[in-house]
């Protein structure tokens, strides 16, 4: 029994190392890339057909954001599900940074993206894109 419970905690032990060399070693790690919100957002900056379609980039203009903006946008953004399970999917991504809120309103189907909305909460216009 004793020989048992000292294999077990060897092995534990060893996990336990393999844990903090791969994960926690360094402190500003971002492990939070296989959740769900960073596998959307992941999917639209990967999308390149999105990034220059028209509404995008008409949204933009009106809405006076820089690449900069939109990049950190795409990147740091929350993402919410509005019809879990639908076809098409429709996701509300958004991101409040430094008093400045934005809000897309994102449908995805077979691998495309299309920009439905995209408003300013900062900024607010009425944009006829």
């Amino acid at each position: 029994m004793l020989r048992r419970l000292r294999i077990y905690f060897i092995g534990f032990g060893l996990g336990l190392i393999m844990v903090y060399v791969l994960f926690l070693r360094h402190g500003d790690r971002d492990l939070d890339f296989w959740t769900p919100d960073q596998r959307v957002l992941e999917a639209i900056r990967m999308d390149s057909v999105f990034h220059i379609s028209q509404p995008l980039i008409c949204f933009t203009d009106c809405l006076e954001l820089d690449s900069t903006e939109v990049a950190e946008f795409w990147t740091l953004a929350k993402v919410k599900s509005l019809n879990p399970g639908g076809s098409p999917y429709r996701y509300l991504v958004s991101l409040d940074k430094d008093g400045h809120h934005l809000e897309a309103t994102i449908e995805q189907e077979g691998g495309k993206h299309r920009l439905l909305a995209l408003k300013s909460y900062s900024n607010p216009k009425t944009c006829d894109c």
